[in-house]
């Protein structure tokens, strides 16, 4: 009995996308997609806005809050950064992840708005939206409800825990005429569309499962957006500042270590400093000869130390031509958000 409900709501579901896709459009007055659609053409960036959550009659039970939900899961969309050079009329695809999937889901479906001076690039299978590893055990299918709206959909006949991973991607044209400044915003916003509301959820629509729901179209969604860069800006997240300065923290601590070592081995020469018997000639001898080793290592090492600061200089100055927005080297595409490991999957 479960099995055919899960069936009849997934038909349901399909009807809903093909009915976008098709030429008669069902709609109902849930919501003015017009008006969502505007808030995407402000050239800014558009947060994620938990407030258009409405939990769905058909669960028929008492209001579900998401601070009750004890998970982390988070579904968002990279945020990218181009120079206008790398950016003017290229295609740039956009990655959708989810990290921190807790309980297992059966059907998913989004609406995805985006700002309308940019184009869809449709995959080979004439699809708006690529399916990602995430759902690959899922039917998934995607349509353009209109410019600047699409709605993808996921569903499976068993319950499927989702691994961090890639949900879907976009491919978007930049336009031509890409400016420093631009701002493309790309997100979701929660729709029930009269026919099947948007959807993460399993198959027995238990608590653990409507919680899981909540949480998601309330909290658990970040907007990205397509960024044109003026050539003195720079990301926030850099990951080779991020880099030195770890390491410069580890200099630090290995610093502070040392300090503390002297300060112990001072102590232990002011120790070593009362009165002792006096050393024989052979040891007199080796300590001599020592102190001729100790001399000429400081020696060589005042010749290296020039030479390591002239190496260091050089090196900083190959490595600032390195990150100059002129040279080839420097990437053309800053993310901000995106997670590597995520990103290739």
């Amino acid at each position: 009995m479960k099995r055919a409900f899960a069936v009849i709501t997934v038909m349901l579901m399909i009807f809903g996308i093909t009915a976008f896709a098709g030429g008669t459009v069902i709609r109902a007055a849930a919501y003015d997609d017009d008006d969502r659609i505007a808030l995407w053409q402000e050239n800014k960036e558009v947060p994620y806005d938990g407030r258009y959550w409405i939990q769905p009659n058909e669960w028929n039970c008492p209001n579900i809050y998401s601070w009750d939900y004890e998970g982390g899961i988070m579904i968002y969309f990279d945020k990218i950064g181009l120079y206008p050079e790398y950016a003017k009329g290229n295609v740039q695809r956009v990655y959708v992840s989810v990290v921190g999937a807790q309980e297992p889901v059966s059907m998913m479906k989004f609406h995805i708005f985006y700002d309308k001076r940019l184009k869809i690039k449709k995959n080979s299978k004439d699809q708006v939206i690529t399916a990602g590893r995430g759902v690959e055990k899922f039917t998934t299918g995607s349509s353009m409800v209109k410019e600047g709206e699409l709605a993808f959909y996921s569903y499976s006949n068993e319950d499927i825990k989702l691994d961090d991973s890639c949900l879907f991607t976009i491919d978007f044209i930049v336009p031509e005429d890409a400016k420093p400044g631009d701002i493309y915003p790309i997100g979701m916003s929660y729709i029930d569309d009269g026919i099947v509301c948007d959807l993460f959820i399993n198959s027995a629509k238990d608590f653990a499962g409507k919680i899981q729901m909540t949480y998601v179209f309330t909290k658990g969604i970040y907007n990205g957006y397509i960024k044109i860069l003026d050539h003195g800006e720079y990301p926030v997240y850099d990951e080779s500042s991020s880099v030195a300065e770890s390491s410069s923290k580890k200099d630090s601590s290995v610093n502070e270590s040392r300090g503390g070592t002297s300060s112990k081995t001072e102590s232990k020469s002011g120790e070593s400093s009362k009165p002792q018997s006096k050393p024989d000639d052979e040891s007199s001898s080796v300590a001599e000869s020592s102190s001729k080793k100790d001399s000429s290592v400081n020696e060589s090492r005042a010749g290296t130390s020039s030479k390591t600061k002239a190496g260091q200089a050089h090196h900083l100055k190959r490595k600032a031509n390195q990150r100059s927005p002129q040279s080839p080297k420097v990437s053309p595409m800053i993310n901000h958000q995106r997670r590597r490991a995520i990103r290739r999957s």
